[in-house]
């Protein structure tokens, strides 16, 4: 499970590679091999990163939020789609965005390069699981099919940091005071998290991370099914991205890792 994107996709792990962009001084984009040296491998700010078939595909920061294919092996750049991208989420065929002006969304066909309106509503964020679409805008929450195209309304809350885990949808509740909320999505039945109300939320598949605005945007550990939580860094984070057993963040915009068992976080490399 991968739900570093909903996140802002910002460290990747490709074999045995970690990419890694600088959104503190915006100096670029940097890899970390297996001996832990640190290269610039391009001066684009890669939001979004999604891996294939020796690309990177990403929202490239500096050149206006375009979607910009990275091949790893040669490190050459190329735009594929010329519009604002944000939240991308996407495979070898088509790549789904909010568009940043008309806050729309959207995907693009990478082969001719062409986009398609798929929300023709202002969508807040989005995530995807198991071929459905879910996505938040005024009206509430809402799927789509993206085999059968097929829309259902889910709920009238306005969600924040979407994502699924199990049969369950996970998000920050804007209507309700932004508490960390969960809906069955079988049974439709919705709980409210006490006390949780995160900046960042991230999954493993099996635990949910996130960092809680309520005590200081320290990290916490929640186990969804017994409704049970516990601090498990007592540092500000943003931005977690889980990689393999460790969670990467941010603490004043430099990134730091730790086990997913918490401890002590290191950071990853001097942004200054």
């Amino acid at each position: 499970m991968n739900c570093n994107l909903e996140n802002g996709g910002l460290v990747l792990k490709v074999d045995d590679k970690i990419y890694i962009s600088d959104i503190k001084n915006f100096s670029g984009t940097y890899v970390i091999d297996n001996t832990d040296e640190i290269h610039l491998i391009s001066e684009g700010v890669f939001w979004f990163m999604n891996f294939f078939d020796s690309h990177i595909f990403c929202s490239e920061q500096k050149k206006d939020n375009s979607l910009m294919k990275f091949d790893v092996n040669y490190s050459s750049e190329e735009i594929i789609l010329n519009v604002p991208c944000y939240g991308l989420y996407g495979s070898d065929k088509y790549y789904y965005y909010i568009n940043e002006v008309d806050r729309k969304l959207y995907r693009c066909f990478i082969n001719d390069r062409k986009e398609e309106l798929i929300v023709d509503d202002q969508v807040i964020c989005f995530c995807v699981s198991n071929r459905v679409l879910y996505y938040s805008t005024s009206k509430g929450i809402q799927s789509y099919n993206l085999d059968s195209e097929d829309k259902e309304h889910i709920s009238d809350s306005h969600g924040i940091n979407m994502m699924i885990l199990s049969k369950s949808m996970l998000f920050t509740d804007v209507s309700n005071d932004y508490l960390l909320t969960t809906i069955d999505l079988e049974t439709g039945r919705i709980d409210a998290i006490e006390d949780i109300y995160p900046g960042s939320i991230n999954t493993d598949g099996k635990y949910l991370y996130c960092t809680n605005r309520k005590n200081s945007s320290s990290i916490y550990r929640i186990d969804i099914d017994r409704k049970n939580s516990i601090r498990i860094c007592g540092d500000s984070g943003e931005y977690l991205h889980i990689i393999d057993d460790e969670i990467y963040f941010c603490n004043k915009l430099e990134w730091y890792k730790m086990s997913k068992l918490g401890g002590q976080p290191n950071k990853v490399f001097n942004q200054d």
